[in-house]
This record gives structure tokens, C-alpha cells and sequence, in this order.
């Protein structure tokens, strides 16, 4: 029992670390000069709709209309979010903090309008760890629900 007591408590210490080391600032988002994203890395924590990865794409946000009215949408949808700080916001580019409730873990999100297409291309990625079981593909499956579902 004090063997089972000493493992759940070193992964209890092990994640609140963790969820420090996700809470630091992070450097100031430069804003894209290209239509694109960066990259995921290669482990399996980011998705992004111009992944280079198989595993990691996802579709962008379709656009019916001007950008400029759907980045406001999505402006809209992410300041209805208790757990969504917006850091950078430009006319087509916008940097979303999301915070976990149970340990505070920080995952960057990024949207990018693009005009020519036009769609706003989207990148989730975790700041620490390796996997997140799928949860930023969640995210992105969700506010995917909302902004279709929005006027």
C-alpha cells in the first residue's frame, strides 16, 4: 500500500511541475507574413490544417463571406470560452491561450484567415508533454461545431 501511495503521489508532483513549466509566458506571437502556420512538431500533441503529418491535419474553417466578418465570428465564439485567453489579434490572425481546469495545462491555438481561398486555417498544439490523447483535435472538432452553428 505505501509502495501503490508513493507512485500515485510522484505522479501527482510530476504533473503539477508539469503544469507550472505549460503556465510560463511564452514569447510574443509574431504575426504570420505568410499565409502560413508553423509546423507541428513530430509528436503527436498538435494538429493543424497545414501539417505536413498525415496524423496531424485537420480541415481549416470553411469561409461563406468575407474573413473578416468570419475572424469577428470566431473572435465571438473564443470570448464566450471561460478557458480561452486571446493573446495576439490581428485582422487575419489570431493566438488563443487554452487552459485546463484540473492542472492549468496551457495549449496555444492559432487561426489564420486566409482571402484567397477563402478559409481560416487552424494549428492546436500542447506546450508540454508528448501526447494529449487527442485533445486538441477535440478542440478544434468543437469550436468547428460552434462557428457552424453561429450566425
Amino acid at each position: 500500500l505505501a509502495a501503490a501511495a508513493l507512485v500515485g503521489l510522484t505522479i501527482i508532483v510530476v504533473l503539477l511541475l508539469l503544469a507550472k513549466w505549460s503556465r510560463r509566458p511564452q514569447p510574443l506571437r509574431r504575426i504570420p507574413t505568410s499565409h502560413r502556420l508553423a509546423d507541428c512538431s513530430p509528436s503527436p500533441n498538435c494538429v493543424c490544417s497545414q501539417a505536413t503529418r498525415d496524423a496531424q491535419t485537420i480541415a481549416p474553417f470553411a469561409v461563406s463571406g468575407d474573413v473578416a466578418t468570419a475572424m469577428q465570428k470566431m473572435i465571438g465564439i473564443i470570448e464566450s470560452l471561460p478557458q480561452a485567453t486571446i493573446t495576439t489579434r490581428d485582422k487575419t490572425y489570431l493566438h488563443v491561450e487554452f487552459r485546463s481546469t484540473v492542472f492549468g495545462f496551457v495549449d496555444d491555438v492559432e487561426f489564420l484567415a486566409d482571402p484567397s481561398i477563402p478559409v481560416i486555417h487552424v494549428r492546436s498544439a500542447s506546450r508540454v508533454g508528448y501526447s494529449d490523447g487527442g485533445s486538441n483535435r477535440q478542440r478544434i472538432d468543437r469550436l468547428r461545431k460552434l462557428y457552424e452553428s453561429s450566425p
